[in-house]
């Protein structure tokens, strides 16, 4: 559309003979708002929602137009009165079109600000000359100060300016204000969802036989596709799978568990590890044997304590059994008493070895 929106600026709408006609940049705006109409009326669009849409259409139409208007006038000499005839023109055609649509008083409201435009270049220049600032003001009341002093400083290039078109003193600081000269496409009109007159009531029973028809259509399509696996479905099922393989033991049959907790010769033969059961039971045997043992000569040890000897080696041994004056605990043997008892630990170990 937007492409399309120069040529009404920039057909020329009369023939060699003076008649009217539709140039073809205007019949491109023209097949886009006839193509619009089509794919709301196809779609069966809420007619709500179908008048908003046009609207939006005639806003940004406006907008867009009348910013190009206000910027290529900048350029010297392009506000004439030739040209603000010849847009005057186009514009009516496009208007003639859009009330034969039944659309006329909505498009109406939206094109007054490049309706005011193209009727002030459309002046005869004479009577611009000889109009003052406030008249034009009312005259083309739609245009704000800023965009009206600038069409008219611009409509005068390279020439003073008439006294009469100085804006008066409440609008001298408005028409200088060049922010407000083009149009913002932010006050567009708002999009209401509307509550009622449907084409598909939800709460009533669908009686259309041409939607059940869709229906079955899509279902049908929708059978006949090949099933894609995603990457999602793909790992999933590998984890399965994978799960499966880990937990295949505890799932087998009752005589393939009782055959497999039986060992068999190559079990036994790696059972020579550092980790085995069966050997890890023969080093409790011997440590529960050396314990023995060690009990056995403390007792011994406690034993030769209570005997009675010279004094000064009851003293030693009391002394020596003195908890207060050890860092170890009363029943340790000490000196020569333990360097005997590890001899016989090892003794008894090696004789157990033996044994196995």
């Amino acid at each position: 559309m937007y492409s399309a929106l120069t040529g009404l600026l920039d057909g020329n709408p009369f023939t060699e003979n003076g008649q009217l006609r539709v140039p073809d940049s205007l019949n491109d705006i023209l097949e886009v708002l006839k193509e619009a109409l089509k794919l709301l009326t196809a779609f069966q669009v809420h007619p709500d929602i179908s008048l908003q849409l046009c609207a939006y259409l005639f806003f940004f139409i406006n907008a867009s137009l009348f910013n190009i208007l206000m910027e290529r006038g900048s350029v010297a000499g392009f506000y004439q009165w030739s040209r603000g005839v010849q847009i005057r023109a186009n514009l009516d055609l496009l208007m003639d079109w859009v009330q034969n649509i039944g659309l006329g008083d909505l498009a109406s409201e939206f094109f007054q600000k490049l309706s005011a435009a193209v009727n002030l270049l459309a002046t005869p220049k004479e009577t611009l000359l000889q109009a003052s600032w406030a008249s034009l003001r009312t005259e083309f009341a739609a245009l704000k100060p800023a965009q009206l002093h600038h069409m008219l400083r611009e409509y005068s290039a390279g020439r003073p300016c008439p006294s009469g078109w100085s804006p008066s003193a409440e609008d001298c600081e408005h028409a200088v204000r060049t922010a407000d000269i083009l149009e913002s496409f932010d006050n567009h009109p708002p999009l209401i969802l509307p509550s009622s007159t449907f084409h598909l009531e939800l709460g009533k029973p669908i009686v259309e036989p041409a939607l059940f028809e869709q229906l079955s259509y899509l279902q049908d399509f929708i059978g006949r596709l090949p099933h894609i696996k995603s990457q999602t479905e793909t790992y999933a099922e590998e984890q399965v799978s994978k799960g499966t393989s880990l937990d295949s033991p505890s799932v087998t049959s009752p005589a393939h568990q009782v055959s497999s907790s039986r060992p068999s010769p190559e079990a036994d033969s790696d059972l020579s590890s550092p980790a085995e059961p069966g050997q890890a039971q023969g080093s409790h045997g011997d440590l529960t044997s050396c314990e023995a043992v060690l009990a056995q000569k403390l007792k011994s040890l406690q034993l030769q304590n209570t005997l009675p000897g010279a004094a000064h080696t009851s003293y030693h041994k009391s002394l020596a059994l003195d908890p207060s004056c050890l860092l170890t605990p009363p029943n340790t043997p000490q000196g020569m008493e333990l360097a005997e008892l590890e001899a016989d630990l090892r003794e008894g170990i090696r004789q157990l070895k033996k044994g196995n």
